[in-house]
């Protein structure tokens, strides 16, 4: 009987001992339920039933109006000693009556080859790009002093009294940077190509484009005519890489102009029939195999464009396409060479996508530069009580080129029923969205800052400069503020 009491004493004093244990456990599993509770209070209070509907993206054959790419005319203007009003009356009759974005503006300097330039000549120039630049015109300058292929002859007899005009008229130019997209070539040469010139030896050519960069705005690029000028320009024999086009240096601001495009094997001389491999000379011409695959990599990261000419097999459409994209093309003369453009409109465009039927010329211009297509878009709503949610959507590039100046762009939330809105800045490299590419951008959305009601999501892409929402090729998606991805319903 003792033995029985005693084991019951131990039972006890046991289940004393264990009571502060116990009383713990419980009072955690009391604390978890009560959190649990408050979530799930929490997240009653502030669910909100979300739905997210998406319209057809369907790309267009449109061609779109977009800055720095297309379409241009050249206009010629050669400086004098009379009044402003001169250049003002010159406008009117040309740059005021052309509708493309894009403008190649050729200013003569031949009546200053051996003087200063004029105060009064300076005037006009200032009148010329203060009216293009109020008219959101994206200028591309061309300075010479020859229209008439007598380079030689019509340029100044020395080096200093070109750099003099630099010195002149760059600080002008510099006043309107931001709609000056390209300043080609460096003052000399027949038509300002820097080919047939008192002043093509490497020393020369060099210490003037270095000059020439020294001077202006870096925001502006320059454009050598050929490949074997940039090689020369740079001191490289290969072209940019991603990494070397993210600084600012002297190779990532230089960009190509070709006035002799598709004219022959070797463009009119911008390429040679003897292949380069393992040469070291910048200077030397590649064949146009190097030289487009060169282009291919080059043009990636600075623009090229010009005019074509000569009709012949290079330019036969299908050709014309091919090393079109292959050298991206972003801007193209609309003029010359008449009897090549009227080729491409002659000739239909065969295909098993949407632009079967259409004319080639019609796809070409529909595919200069970049062509942004919308072709996805979806909000994952979080689980969290926290109730944000995130926007996806993708983008593909279908034009022939990137964009060469970066864009800003956000997300507009506007409420279809009070037209009020909420924006989201993205984060949107649109120098490092190339041709072909796509693009997918993930961006984060409080919707408990949004009230209930439906709204229109619009990506909204804008160029700084011009201050102009980029259009996209999808078929009835553009508003005036960006291209329509859905519309999100709180209810």
């Amino acid at each position: 009987m003792k033995k029985k009491r005693k084991h019951q004493n131990r039972a006890m004093r046991r289940f004393l001992y264990m009571l502060p244990t116990i009383g713990n456990i419980l009072l955690v599993v009391f604390s978890v339920l009560l959190f649990a509770g408050s979530i799930a209070l929490f997240i009653l209070e502030h669910h909100k039933p979300i739905s997210y509907q998406t319209p057809l993206y369907r790309e267009s054959t449109a061609v779109l109006s977009n800055p720095y790419i297309g379409l241009y005319q050249i206009h010629g203007y050669t400086l004098t000693d009379e009044d402003a009003s001169n250049a003002s009356k010159w406008l009117s009759n040309t740059v005021v009556k052309d509708t493309n974005q894009l403008v190649l503006l050729e200013i003569n300097l031949v009546n200053y080859r051996s003087s200063a330039i004029s105060k009064a000549a300076l005037k006009q120039l200032d009148t010329i790009l203060s009216y293009c630049s109020r008219n959101e015109k994206q200028m591309i300058l061309r300075f010479l002093y020859d229209w008439d292929g007598k380079g030689p002859a019509s340029e100044p007899d020395t080096k200093e009294q070109i750099i003099a005009h630099m010195d002149a008229v760059i600080p002008i130019v510099n006043q309107y940077a931001e709609h000056v997209y390209i300043l080609q070539g460096n003052f000399t040469g027949s038509y300002g190509e820097m080919a047939s010139t008192n002043y093509k030896d490497t020393s020369s050519f060099t210490m003037l484009n270095t000059h020439l960069a020294e001077l202006t705005d870096p925001g502006i690029f320059l454009a050598t005519r050929t490949p074997a000028q940039w090689r020369t320009v740079c001191s490289m024999s290969t072209p940019l890489t991603s990494e070397l086009a993210s600084y600012d240096a002297l190779p990532s601001r230089i960009s190509l102009f070709n006035d002799g495009m598709l004219g022959s094997k070797t463009d009119t001389g911008t390429y040679t029939t003897t292949s380069r491999k393992g040469n070291s000379d910048f200077t030397v011409r590649g064949t146009r195999e190097e030289e487009l695959a060169f282009q291919n990599q080059l043009c990636q990261f600075v623009p090229n464009g010009g005019e074509v000419i000569t009709d012949n097999f290079y330019n036969d459409t299908k050709n014309a396409m091919l090393d079109l994209k292959t050298m991206h093309v972003s801007y193209l003369n609309e003029v010359y060479d008449s009897k090549v453009l009227d080729k491409w409109k002659k000739t239909e465009y065969i295909s098993n996508d949407l632009f079967n039927g259409i004319s080639g010329y019609d796809y070409i211009v529909s595919h200069l530069g970049y062509r942004y297509v919308l072709t996805d878009s979806d909000i994952f709503f979080h689980e969290l009580a926290d109730k944000k949610a995130t926007l996806s959507f993708s983008i593909e590039n279908h034009g022939y080129a990137p964009a060469y100046r970066d864009f800003e762009a956000k997300i507009i939330l506007r409420s279809r029923s009070t037209g009020l809105s909420y924006t989201v800045p993205i984060d949107f490299q649109a120098t490092d969205f190339l041709a072909g590419d796509t693009l997918s951008i993930n961006t984060p959305i409080d919707v408990r800052k949004m009230r209930e009601g439906a709204y229109h999501i619009i990506l909204n892409i804008t160029d700084p400069a011009t201050k102009q929402t980029i259009q996209f090729a999808n078929t009835s998606l553009n508003t005036k503020d960006g291209i329509l991805l859905g519309t999100l319903t709180i209810e």
